[in-house]
């Protein structure tokens, strides 16, 4: 999101940025959410695509963000898919071959396991990244609980599971996406540009687009 302009007051620094008015990818999920899943395969590719588009960025500028999640993803406007990632307070700069970062920061649902144990790097985006997949195609999260300790401990055990009702009518494409990124091995864990060119990104996210291109232009 770019700041446009920003000016002080006696109390405030008010800062101006860009408009969206598309609303927080959180609403949608809660909007769709049901007991048979959340939004289409489709709907989601195109929406993820967009994503790994800001955080490959991120991570080329050896930026973490460590906060990814519904609520710090916002549409452009209600007709489009993309979006753009917002809320930089936890973010940091983190370069490649430096000391693992060990602050345990961000929103337990989206921690990864090796944030949790205090050795991570710039790969625990893509955990978050793969744990919002999940949500946006059942609409709920992979490894849940009724308190953070409880979550935490299912994120370290790492037993992910596709439950049939939610789960049966998902391309196993799709859970090969999730299983990629979330690998408890960070090491193995895909990066933003390999799950950018994983099959299911590559057919639905690109066929997402040209749906959106062709209503900007009024083709249908």
């Amino acid at each position: 999101m770019m700041m446009v302009d920003y000016y002080e007051d006696e109390e405030y620094v008010h800062i101006i940025t860009e408009k969206y008015d598309g609303g927080e990818l959180f609403n949608k999920i809660i909007d769709c959410a049901n007991d048979n899943g959340c939004l289409s395969e489709e709907k989601t590719a195109g929406i993820i695509k967009s994503l790994l588009e800001a955080v490959s960025y991120l991570h080329e500028n050896d930026i973490v963000h460590r906060d990814i999640k519904p609520e710090n993803i916002l549409f452009e406007s209600e007709e489009e898919n993309a979006i753009r990632l917002i809320d930089f307070g936890l973010s940091r700069r983190h370069e490649k071959g430096e000391e693992p970062m060990c602050n345990p920061v961000g929103t337990s649902y989206y921690m990864s396991p090796e944030l949790l144990n205090g050795n991570y790097d710039t790969s625990t985006d893509m955990w978050s990244v793969g744990t919002v997949v999940y949500i946006l195609l059942c609409g709920y999260p992979p490894f849940n609980g009724n308190t953070d300790p409880d979550i935490f401990e299912k994120i370290k055990k790492g037993s992910l599971k596709f439950p049939a009702r939610q789960w049966s009518d998902k391309s196993d494409e799709a859970k090969d996406f999730i299983k990629c990124l979330l690998r408890r091995d960070h090491s193995k864990r895909y990066t933003a540009k390999a799950a950018s060119d994983h099959p299911w990104i590559q057919n639905l996210g690109k066929k997402q687009a040209k749906k959106v291109q062709r209503r900007q232009f009024g083709l249908f």
